[in-house]
């Protein structure tokens, strides 16, 4: 990008340099771990020793931007990216259902039991493609609702509770304008709660598809 520092991660210095920095984060300031943009731009090997140096310190929950499976020897949970374009393009009547499952299905595949962040927006999507509304129309809450039932984790960004119906500006600070009850608020409160509470989302629970005679 053009607004960070090109690392080079061949220089082990540098890399030393880079986890002691993350180190002091988690020493001094106790942070509870750590949230990757882009993190498969960076060797995996790096985030091997990174984690297990980081790690030492305290337990960590590690995040990570990115769609690649193998980066799940080091990550807990990743941004289910792919399920958010094709959810947008069925909303939109240019896919069918049948995509939808089959980047489910392979969610539920990857390894290292790697889980998926669930999201119909975000701070990149909000401002370069559009809110939720923009992109599922009619079909947003619903969709919230499925990003918040699936298994794996929910994304809920800032604003969405309102509900937020205009683009953020990326670069400048473009505060969101709230008021005293957001009009979604008990509408993730109960999505969220049905999560702690529901046995659908204990451990040993299992996903499956019900199929039907209009499953498109």
């Amino acid at each position: 990008w053009k607004d960070v520092i090109d690392l080079n991660y061949n220089n082990a210095a540098m890399r030393m340099a880079l986890i002691e920095a993350m180190q002091f984060w988690v020493r001094e300031y106790k942070i509870d771990g750590f949230r990757c943009d882009m993190a498969h731009l960076v060797p995996l090997d790096f985030w091997i020793t990174a984690r297990n140096s980081c790690d030492s310190l305290q337990p960590l929950f590690w995040l990570a931007e990115c769609e690649d499976e193998t980066y799940h020897e080091v990550y807990d949970v990743s941004y289910a990216w792919e399920w958010m374009h094709v959810s947008e393009k069925l909303a939109n009547q240019i896919a069918l259902v049948q995509q939808l499952k089959d980047v489910v299905t392979k969610y539920q595949h990857y390894p290292f039991e790697g889980k998926k962040l669930y999201f119909t927006s975000n701070h990149d999507e909000n401002s370069w493609n559009g809110t939720e509304y923009e992109k599922y129309g009619r079909f947003a809450k619903a969709y919230a609702v499925l990003s918040c039932t699936l298994p794996g984790l929910p994304l809920i960004y800032s604003g969405q509770e309102l509900p937020n119906n205009r683009r953020l500006k990326f670069f400048d600070k473009d505060e969101i304008i709230w008021h005293e009850q957001p009009e979604l608020h008990n509408f993730y409160q109960v999505l969220l709660g049905l999560r702690k509470k529901s046995a659908a989302y204990t451990k040993e629970a299992f996903f499956d598809f019900l199929y039907t005679s209009e499953d498109q």
